[in-house]
């Protein structure tokens, strides 16, 4: 007998097996219904073209791939993951520490799941938007035409820690852009999702961040770049 019932948002399965004659009895019935706490991650097995990109969210520590209700695409960094866009990222230190919780424990703001992980320790991150072009014969071509991004970069405090306890400044294209930030003073505390926005910031190949500690490890929890229309 057919005994899945869809309904108003909720999935029953009742036990239609009293019946049966078979010689185990393991009889159960079931409901299921949405659960918007649970984290959905994915892969994709999209891969890179010469074209620059329009618009993409790294997600630094999480544990895969997402898409958001806006179409914006999430890619987790470092990979750990399946597959993904090889989008070219390089970090100083190459391997920054990571942390990662869940984005229940994100008390506000937006994209909690953005918030609720990163990496740690860095200093420098370099994220190639515009690859160069090859020609017919291989070789390299021209230089891509420099564009103007509007970044947004995530930022959250995993750890207990009064205001001055990790302070430090960020750079875009070597241009100080926030100094002396303090996440948990801008905040209002932990595990608060904190978004600074960028307009204007022209890039010709690399998207280049600068880190510099003034009190603890400086981190970042994830960054967006969409191209401006010019």
């Amino acid at each position: 007998t057919s005994n899945m019932i869809v309904a108003d948002g909720v999935l029953s399965v009742p036990d239609y097996t009293r019946s049966c004659s078979c010689s185990y009895a393991n009889q159960a019935s079931v409901a299921l219904i949405h659960d918007p706490a649970v984290e959905m991650w994915t892969y994709q097995r999209l891969r890179n073209h010469a074209a620059p990109v329009k618009r993409i969210g790294l997600n630094f520590g999480a544990p895969g791939d997402r898409r958001t209700d806006e179409g914006m695409f999430w890619l987790d960094w470092p990979s750990i993951g399946s597959d993904s866009p090889d989008l070219a990222v390089t970090s100083v230190p190459e391997k920054p520490g990571r942390f990662r919780g869940h984005s229940s424990q994100v008390q506000s703001g937006e994209l909690k799941w953005v918030a609720a992980s990163g990496i740690e320790g860095i200093q420098r991150l370099t994220i190639t938007l515009a690859p160069p072009a090859e020609n017919a014969g291989g070789q390299a071509g021209p230089p891509p035409a420099e564009r103007a991004y509007t970044v947004r970069l995530h930022f959250s405090e995993p750890e207990e820690r009064k205001p001055g306890e990790r302070v430090f400044d960020v750079a875009l294209q070597g241009n100080k852009v926030l100094a002396a930030l303090d996440i948990v003073k801008a905040a209002g505390g932990r595990m608060r999702a904190l978004v600074r926005e960028f307009k204007g910031v022209r890039v010709t190949d690399d998207l280049t961040l600068t880190f510099t500690a003034r009190a603890g490890a400086p981190l970042i929890c994830g960054l967006e770049a969409t191209a401006e229309r010019e």
